[in-house]
């Protein structure tokens, strides 16, 4: 059977994968790494763990814009217009194909998961990322089109990732730089939960924001927050019903995504 390896490449972890045919095999995570040189080195291990003959291809999703296989001043990445694609095609001499990171959730939703054909796939995790699935298939534009955390927000005018950012940084003084959110549902406190409430809001603002713009009846979140369960989101949904009106919020539907290791499964079907 036909074996790849997969990559998911965000800005606080890097996971790799062994897929064989579409079922992954075998995976491993490690912290993402703060320097460029760093950074190589911990790519290219990464992917000898499961290098082999029977390897037809690596598939990577990274954050941030990619095109051609070049990546685009990524977020809390050490890479500024670096040219991935070739740089592991010289090295390991095999298909090699990257996409971003969240754009490889949308594809793994709509080719293993709800297999909708039009829906927005939105991932909260060190930053906000996007992608867009438009009649069937990925909507790229020119690298930038699903960059959702750039897009502003309120009289403030601030993007809808300086507030995610914001509200993150509340939760680590609180309760520290470990926590995450699924631990605040665990811990039922009334911190926690003025802290959840915050969350949702910023979630749910944003959600509402792009229904309105891209007129989508279908979003889909994933990333770290997906683990925080169903609770957390009938927050999610409270807040967006809030922002669009019932009328409008009744046709639209926002839900986890599918697909667990979603960003690997995808990065698996580049190649």
């Amino acid at each position: 059977m036909v074996e790849k390896i997969a990559m998911d490449i965000g800005g606080t972890h890097m996971r790799v994968a062994l897929v064989r045919g579409k079922k992954i095999v075998k995976k491993k995570i490690v912290d993402t790494p703060k320097t460029k040189t760093a950074f190589l080195n911990i790519l290219c291990g990464l992917i000898d763990l499961y290098n082999s003959s029977k390897v037809v291809g690596i598939g990577i999703g990274i954050a941030g814009p990619v095109r051609n296989g070049k990546v685009f001043d990524g977020p809390n990445l050490p890479l500024k217009n670096f040219d991935m694609k070739k740089y592991i095609e010289r090295k390991y001499k095999k298909r090699v194909e990257i996409a971003n990171d969240v754009d490889c959730f949308a594809l793994s939703e709509l080719k293993l998961g709800s297999r909708k054909k039009n829906f927005i796939f939105i991932a909260f995790g060190t930053g906000i990322g996007g992608g867009i699935v438009r009649g069937g298939k990925l909507y790229v534009g020119n690298g930038y089109a699903s960059e959702f955390g750039r897009m502003k927000l309120g009289s403030k005018k601030k993007s809808w990732e300086d507030e995610w950012t914001e509200v993150k940084k509340k939760i680590k003084r609180e309760f520290g730089a470990r926590t995450l959110i699924s631990d605040l549902v665990k811990k039922r406190s009334r911190k926690g939960d003025v802290l959840l409430g915050d969350v949702s809001l910023v979630i749910g603002r944003g959600i509402a924001a792009l229904v309105n713009k891209l007129d989508v009846r279908v979003v889909y979140i994933g990333g770290g927050v997906r683990e925080a369960g169903s609770g957390f989101l009938r927050m999610i949904n409270a807040v967006v019903k809030k922002e669009l009106g019932s009328k409008v919020w009744r046709n639209v539907d926002v839900s986890w995504g599918s697909i667990k290791d979603g960003g690997l499964s995808g990065a698996g079907l580049l190649v």
